[in-house]
C-alpha cells in the first residue's frame, strides 16, 4: 500500500538545493573558518522530502518533525477520529479507512511513544502487511532505538461488540485479534526471513537492511491488539491485559488508549 501521494526515493532540485544551503549553515565556525567536522543540526528544517529521502525506508516513514510543525493538522484529525469512534455504528473496516484517506497514521504509530523504548531514533509504519500466503497484518511497526531496529504487529479490532463479557474477561471480538496475533506468532517463527524480500522493495536504495530485518530474534517482536472502548474494560480486563504482557509481549488497547496516544505524542519531538 502507498502511504504517501509521491514517491520520496528522489527528491527535486529545489529542495536538494535547499538541503545544500542548509547543510553549509549546519557547519559550525572555528578561528574563522568553517568547520566540516563539527555540525549543529537544522535536520528539522530539512524538506519534508528530504527527511523521508534520508531514512531506511523513505516512503514508510513517519516523519516525527511533522509531531510539533503539523501539530493543529493532527490534532483536527484526532478530533475527527474521536467523533467517528463515538459512532456506535462505526466498524474496524471505517476506521482503517479513516487512518488511510486521512493520512492519520500518527494514531497508529503513536503507540510507540507510551509504551515502547523504541522508535524515538526512527519510526516506519507498514500498513497492510502480508505474510502470505494468508495473513495480512493491519499495520506492521518498526521502531529504532540504539539497539537496532524491533517490529511492533498491530490488530484493530472493532469498537463496539462483545468485546469483554459480564465478569470483564476477554469477549469473541479481542479473542479473535488475539487468535490472529497467535498465527502470526508461528508464522514469524517459521518464515521470519522470507519477509527480505519485501523489505528489500522497499528499503533505501543506497542502504543495506540491517541485519533484525534478516535474521529471526524473537526478543524484538512485539504484537498488539485493539478493541473496544475503555468502558468495556475493567479491573479484570487489566488483569488479562498485563498478563498478556508479561507473559508474551502482547498487548492489548482499547480505542480510547489510541485518542490518549496520539494526543501525548502531539507536539513532542519524537514517537
Amino acid at each position: 500500500m502507498t502511504l504517501y501521494d509521491r514517491d520520496f526515493n528522489t527528491i527535486t532540485i529545489e529542495e536538494n538545493l535547499l538541503w545544500e544551503q542548509l547543510k553549509e549553515q549546519e557547519k559550525v565556525v572555528i578561528n574563522g573558518r568553517p568547520s566540516d567536522n563539527i555540525r549543529k543540526s537544522l535536520y528539522a528544517k530539512y524538506p519534508v522530502a528530504v527527511r523521508h529521502f534520508l531514512s531506511l525506508f523513505p516512503n514508510n516513514f513517519l516523519d516525527s518533525v511533522e509531531l510539533k510543525s503539523e501539530s493543529v493538522s493532527l490534532k483536527s484529525k484526532l478530533q475527527d477520529f474521536s467523533i467517528l469512534l463515538d459512532n456506535f455504528q462505526t466498524t474496524e473496516r471505517q476506521i482503517l479507512n479513516f487512518i488511510k484517506e486521512k493520512k492519520a497514521f500518527f494514531l497508529i504509530g503513536s503507540i510507540l511513544k507510551s509504551n515502547y523504548r523504541f522508535g524515538h531514533h526512527s519510526l516506519f509504519i507498514f500498513p497492510e502487511f502480508k505474510l502470505p500466503p494468508n495473513f495480512q497484518v493491519d499495520y506492521l511497526l518498526v521502531g529504532e532505538n540504539s539497539d537496532g531496529h524491533h517490529f511492533v504487529f498491530v490488530e484493530l479490532e472493532n469498537p463496539y461488540g462483545q468485546i469483554t463479557i459480564s465478569d470483564g474477561s476477554y469477549g469473541e471480538t479481542i479473542r479473535k485479534g488475539i487468535k490472529q496475533i497467535d498465527d502470526w506468532e508461528i508464522w514469524l517463527e517459521q518464515n521470519f526471513s522470507n519477509l527480505r524480500l519485501v523489505f528489500e522493495q522497499t528499503v533505501n536504495k543506497t542502504e543495506k537492511l540491517p541485519k533484525e530485518f534478516t535474521v529471526f530474534d524473537k526478543t524484538r517482536m512485539h504484537y498488539v491488539v485493539v478493541a473496544g472502548r475503555r468502558t468495556d474494560y475493567n479491573k479484570r480486563t487489566y488483569r488479562l491485559q498485563r498478563r498478556n504482557l508479561e507473559q508474551r509481549k502482547l498487548q492489548v488497547f482499547h480505542y480510547d488508549n489510541l485518542i490518549d496516544f496520539a494526543d501525548e505524542a502531539i507536539g513532542t519531538s519524537t514517537y
